[in-house]
């Protein structure tokens, strides 16, 4: 964070005036709890989600919690139950319920607290020892599983809130003209990122020099604007298969100056994702859920490489991408190239 302030003479003695704090921030967090659930109507127009509910719903909790530490929130509403000074769209609520539900926790002070210090730990796991069992190894080089996961909680930008007054105790008392407290930073807006890179992965290399490659990998990234309390939720899930064969020595039937090549090895990659992704909009206030984007995309791509001497190679490829939208407001594509490529290396 970074603080700026006129230097002024009051009575004096010289005093810091319009003292202003700006700033972002990140940690990273665990949002594991939240992360496989889908939406409602996963396969059709219902889009609604439970976490989303949860966060309309957790707004009055967070409420109430807020309002017992400030004596100048009025008597709860037995209306719509929300403190006094702190309604649904007020900035610390809205975030407080963000952070508990999106992070599949209950309502407290560390849960609800956008500027919480305490990490929380992401990790990396890989594991080997399989292909060391006796059996196994009779036929495979090498076996690796592979998980890995990481989160952060990110508040692009904060600066200090020049309506924000409060009393000799700290605490908050001047309202905006929704009759809200105005918190003492002003914040636009934060999000949560979350990737499994990858939720599983497997690779596999066999003793006749067969290659293979399984990878399933889910990204989820939450962003919430506090200008106008709207949720852009970005939901991907992928499938990598791969495959890869080394023809040792291959001897082409190619000739160059009269004289057949040397032989050389002749390496093959197959690579097939599938990809899908989805851009869901979620208005907290009106209560609304809107697909605006997604699409979902096949990826096919091959490569082979032979070396026609020390300093000439040779490679052909083909590389395929198909994307299918969501939404019909946008239409299908494909790309396709293919072809050989030569080169040539100096020493």
């Amino acid at each position: 964070s970074n603080n700026t302030s006129n230097l002024g003479i009051e009575n004096g003695e010289f005093v810091n005036q319009n003292q202003r704090i700006t700033g972002s921030f990140s940690r990273s967090i665990i949002a594991w709890n939240t992360a496989f659930i889908k939406d409602k109507g996963d396969n059709s127009d219902d889009l609604s989600n439970i976490t989303f509910d949860n966060l309309r719903e957790m707004r009055t909790e967070v409420s109430q919690l807020i309002s017992s530490g400030n004596i100048n929130s009025d008597t709860t509403s037995a209306e719509n139950l929300y403190a006094g000074g702190y309604n649904g769209a007020q900035q610390d609520v809205v975030i407080g319920a963000f952070l508990a539900a999106y992070t599949g926790q209950s309502v407290n002070d560390k849960n609800i607290n956008p500027f919480r210090k305490m990490p929380l730990p992401n990790w990396r796991i890989s594991y080997d020892g399989l292909s060391k069992v006796k059996w196994v190894k009779k036929y495979v080089k090498t076996l690796s599983f592979t998980h890995a996961y990481r989160s952060s909680f990110n508040m692009g930008s904060y600066t200090t809130n020049l309506g924000y007054s409060e009393d000799i105790n700290g605490l908050a008392t001047e309202l905006d003209m929704a009759g809200n407290f105005i918190s003492e930073k002003q914040i636009m807006n934060v999000a949560i990122t979350e990737q499994f890179q990858p939720l599983l992965g497997v690779n596999l290399t066999l003793k006749n020099g067969v290659k293979g490659k399984l990878e399933m990998k889910k990204d989820r990234n939450v962003a919430l604007s506090l200008s106008n309390n709207q949720i852009t939720e970005i939901k991907g899930n992928e499938l990598v298969i791969g495959s890869g064969y080394i023809f040792k020595k291959l001897q082409l039937p190619i000739k160059f100056n009269g004289k057949k090549i040397d032989p050389s090895d002749l390496n093959l990659d197959l690579s097939i994702s599938i990809r899908g992704n989805k851009t869901i909009t979620r208005k907290i206030i009106e209560n609304q859920n809107q697909a605006t984007a997604g699409q979902k995309m096949i990826s096919i791509k091959f490569n082979g490489q032979y070396n026609l001497s020390k300093n000439l190679m040779i490679r052909a490829y083909y590389d395929r991408v198909v994307n299918k939208p969501v939404i019909s407001t946008s239409f299908p594509t494909a790309n396709t190239k293919a072809g050989f490529a030569l080169r040539f290396m100096l020493q």
